[in-house]
């Protein structure tokens, strides 16, 4: 099934509109992240060099300056902005050679954005209908300018600066939060790097990873993974039922997960409060009963809006396909307890729990269920810290 190859030459390009998505029309089960500078962009070569004659400063001086870590890391991780770290670059430079025009050199230099390869941007373009697009740079705050300015910020459903995540590849927890915020299981993700240290990292994680040369080689990559079957169809039996889930939310806007460990493979998850609805029970009723027996919760309002979630997942050996209602409690902090009623299993099965803060939340390399947890809190609470991709609170 390589239905891409026809693609890479058509002048029309299959891309899904915003609203398109907005809509639902198409639903994705994988996520491409690609990287920016090395892969969709690229600088002329000569441009730092002409930049460094003019001023009067030494080949090679002005990026190897800028790229020193104690000037890069803060204005990749978000501590300071694109603008304070040109501003710190042209003082240190003018430290070292006073007689140079350095604000000049610096200010032509970083004010040149580049150019986008088409044909890597045509291979993203035709994976789209068949995947979440994901823009991952290790970035200043100036990226969406840059994206904007380039014509392409449309291009990607989600594009993000680890200015934004206040980390940076090859962190696994960069990858961790941008599959997060696609929604996406992290083995149904491909990372497209031309840094083969971030493209190991993600690979550890449990992404596809490609380290980029050509287009020529991401075309036959990106095809590759696509023809590929990531279906885990190692546990045969199936079982489905009706379940509910309660996000609690505290007045900081933490989310309260509970801590499991699968006594068939020994692997940990988190997920909120919740489980299946017994007969004759509403999904409210099964909510309100789930949360006091899990949490010890007393007399808990639940807001009356829910969403339903499709999960398929592995527990015990066996695969539970559930379709669960989503529903939203907003926990006081003097909200009063009583002892929870746990089921022997629950007992066998359950760690702990903890209050997750949103930054901690996203970047997360724990396996947190559901995969697509970003979506439904922004559906249900619209005006939390999740609302912005990127307020993370740094």
């Amino acid at each position: 099934m390589a239905f891409l190859r026809n693609l890479w030459q058509s002048n029309e390009r299959r891309r899904l509109s915003r609203a398109q998505q907005l809509r639902g029309t198409v639903s994705t089960t994988r996520a491409l992240l690609i990287d920016f500078d090395g892969v969709l962009r690229h600088r002329a070569p000569d441009v730092a060099v002409q930049c460094e004659r003019d001023a009067g400063l030494p080949e090679g001086s002005l990026l190897t300056t800028a790229f020193e870590p104690v000037l890069l890391t803060p204005a990749a991780t978000g501590a300071i902005s694109q603008q304070e770290w040109e501003n710190r670059i042209t003082r240190t430079l003018q430290a070292r050679y006073p007689d140079a025009d350095v604000a000049t050199a610096v200010a032509t230099c970083f004010g040149e954005i580049g150019y986008i390869d088409d044909e890597v941007m045509a291979i993203v373009d035709a994976v789209r209908p068949h995947a979440t697009i994901c823009l991952i740079s290790n970035a200043t705050d100036r990226l969406r300018r840059d994206l904007a300015a380039l014509g392409i910020i449309d291009r990607f459903d989600h594009a993000v600066a680890s200015a934004d995540l206040g980390i940076a590849k090859p962190d696994e927890r960069v990858f961790a939060a941008v599959a997060r915020l696609a929604g996406v299981p992290i083995n149904r993700c491909m990372m497209v790097d031309d840094a083969p240290a971030n493209t190991e990292a993600a690979q550890r994680l449990g992404m596809t990873g490609h380290t980029f040369t050509s287009a020529a080689d991401l075309k036959k990559a990106v095809d590759d993974w696509l023809d590929r079957d990531l279906t885990d169809r190692t546990s045969p039996e199936v079982r489905d039922r009706e379940a509910v889930r309660v996000l609690c939310l505290d007045p900081e806007d933490r989310l309260l997960l509970l801590h499991w460990r699968d006594p068939g493979n020994g692997a940990y998850l988190w997920e909120p409060t919740g489980g299946g609805v017994e007969p004759g029970e509403s999904y409210i009723e099964a909510a309100h009963r789930e949360l006091l027996e899990e949490t010890g919760f007393l007399d808990v309002r639940i807001g009356p809006q829910s969403i339903p979630v499709r999960r398929d997942q592995l527990w015990r050996g066996k695969r539970f396909r559930n379709v669960e209602q989503f529903f939203v409690a907003r926990i006081s902090a003097d909200q009063a307890t009583t002892t929870p009623v746990l089921t022997e299993t629950e007992v066998e099965t359950l760690v702990g729990n903890r209050w997750w803060t949103w930054p901690d939340l996203l970047r997360t390399t724990e396996r947190i269920e559901p995969v697509d947890l970003v979506h439904v809190l922004r559906t249900l609470v619209a005006d939390g810290p999740w609302s912005d991709s990127f307020k993370t609170g740094m």
